[in-house]
Formats: structure tokens, sequence, C-alpha cells
């Protein structure tokens, strides 16, 4: 014999009725589910009332009579769904505790800072008044220095990469291009690397937690098995720390060069004599800022 509840099923079916009453029965029933009690409380009850409350109407449809109620099939399709509603649950509040104590409090600045806008283009004007080059020799160095903004185009924003390149005598557009170019190029490596962070980060959230379970354990056969746990992610975290430090997202010197359509060589030596005679005007003038010191030291000896 059929319960009322599968007889407006069937009705509901076959010829359409009864759909205002049979929806009032189903969704009563779920709300006044028996597990309910030791299930979920009462707030989170309601949530999964909601959720559960959109897929009805395909319950309603999908469910065939082979002998068994619909009453049955609600049930079965109930627990389910409390049980992947209830381990979306348990990962939104691990999610939750992991970002709570990894957090960093920030606090209101006590000072003013100056900005940084403009700290790169100083630095590029300073170079080129402290060169002392001829004009021929002063068009080199501008192209080696527009080399080295294009090796570290990731680290450059584009309005402080475009007033570099006008300074150092390369049109905006040009320098524009160049830029969006370099980006296609690196595109697939940066989108890998970050691929690789978010699966370290998930091995470090979940090692957290799993040592924040060790903590609250007290039976040896448990923390063994979570140490274990804790092992292998400790493992599988490093072993993406290595695999992230194999992808090199700046650009090769081979790309530039395929960007500027000159050969690589030209970049190679460009870059190395740039960094050589960087390196030996920053000790000038580190020798000469010391003879000044030394020098204003005695001065002031000699007075007193």
């Amino acid at each position: 014999m059929l319960d009322q509840l599968t007889h407006l099923v069937l009705v509901y079916q076959r010829l359409g009725q009864h759909s205002d009453i049979l929806q009032k029965e189903i969704n009563l029933y779920i709300y006044r589910y028996p597990a309910r009690g030791y299930e979920l409380p009462e707030e989170e009850w309601v949530d999964f009332f909601l959720s559960i409350q959109q897929r009805v109407g395909s319950l309603v449809t999908g469910f065939e009579y082979r002998g068994f109620s619909f009453r049955t099939y609600l049930n079965r399709t109930l627990q389910w769904h409390l049980k992947t509603y209830r381990r979306g649950v348990k990962k939104k509040l691990y999610n939750d505790w992991v970002l709570e104590r990894e957090s960093v409090l920030a606090y209101p600045e006590c000072c003013d800072c100056f900005s940084n806008e403009y700290e790169l283009r100083d630095k590029i004007l300073y170079v080129l008044k402290c060169c002392k080059l001829t004009a021929k020799r002063r068009t080199v160095l501008k192209t080696r220095l527009f080399f080295l903004l294009l090796k570290n185009i990731l680290f450059i924003r584009e309005p402080e990469l475009l007033d570099c390149a006008e300074i150092l005598a390369y049109p905006r557009m040009e320098a524009m291009k160049y830029r969006n170019q370099l980006l296609c190029l690196l595109q697939d490596r940066i989108f890998r690397r970050d691929l690789m962070i978010q699966r370290r980060n998930s091995c470090y959230h979940k090692e957290t937690y799993c040592g924040k379970q060790m903590g609250e354990y007290t039976n040896t056969g448990q923390k063994k098995e979570l140490q274990d746990v804790l092992t292998h992610y400790n493992g599988k975290k490093q072993k993406i720390n290595d695999q992230i430090h194999c992808i090199h997202i700046l650009p090769t010197n081979r790309e530039i060069s395929m960007v500027l359509n000159i050969p690589k060589g030209s970049v190679d030596s460009g870059l190395y004599y740039l960094k050589k005679n960087l390196k030996a005007m920053d000790s000038r003038l580190q020798l000469v800022r010391k003879s000044e010191m030394n020098y204003s030291a005695g001065y002031g000896n000699s007075i007193s």
C-alpha cells in the first residue's frame, strides 16, 4: 500500500496535479527530518533546508517507483546531501582557522612615507648624469639600460616603464609593444608558477591543520596516523617548492633579443658590461663619499 507522499508524487508525475500540496508535504518532511536534531544546529539546518529546497523538483521528476516509497528515496538523498554539506562547513571552519592563525595584523602608520613612484626614473637620470661619456657611448648606455628594464619587466609598473623608456630615447608606443610581447611570452610560465604556489599553499594549510589536530588528540594510534599525514604533506610541499624554483619567470636574453629583433649576443654583452660598469660606478661613488666624510671630520677636528 502506498503512503500519502508517494501517492502524491506518482499523481503529479502522471497528471501534473496537486503540485502545491506535494511541495508543502516535501518541505515539511525535510524541515522535520528525524536526523536534524543531532546532525546540525538550528541556523545551519535552515541554510541546508534552503539549499536542498532548490533540488526538490528534480527529486520528484527523477523518482521511479520500484517497491520503495518516495520517503525512502528522500531519506537517502538527504543523508548524502547532509554529508556533503557538513564536509563543506567543516572545510570552511578549517580555512577560517588557518587564515586567522596566519593573518598579520595591520597597524596604522605612525609617520608619513614618501612615494617611490619616481625612484627608478631618478636612478636612471643619476646614472646618465654621472657616467660622463661621449654622445655615442651615451647612446649605447641608454640601450643597455633599456635591456635591463626589459629584463625586470615583471617588477616595473607600466607608467614607470614608459617614463623610463622615454628618458632612454625609446618612444612610448614602441616600449609598450615590447612590454606586451614579453608578457605574452612569459604568460604560460607565470600561470604554471601561480598554480604551483596554490598547490604549495594548500599543502601548507593541510599541514597546519594536522598539527592542530595532533595537539587535540590523546590516542597514540591517532597521533601516529596524523604524523604520517603531516610527513606526507611536508614532503609534498618541499617537492613543490623545488618545482617552483625551477620555473624562471624572468625573460631570458634570447626572448629579449627576439622581441627587439637584434642578435642575442648584443643583449648578453650589453647586460654584462652594464652591470660591470654600474658596479664600478657604485664603488667610485662610495670612495668619493668616504673621502668627503674623512675630509669633513678632519676639518672639524682642526677647527676645534
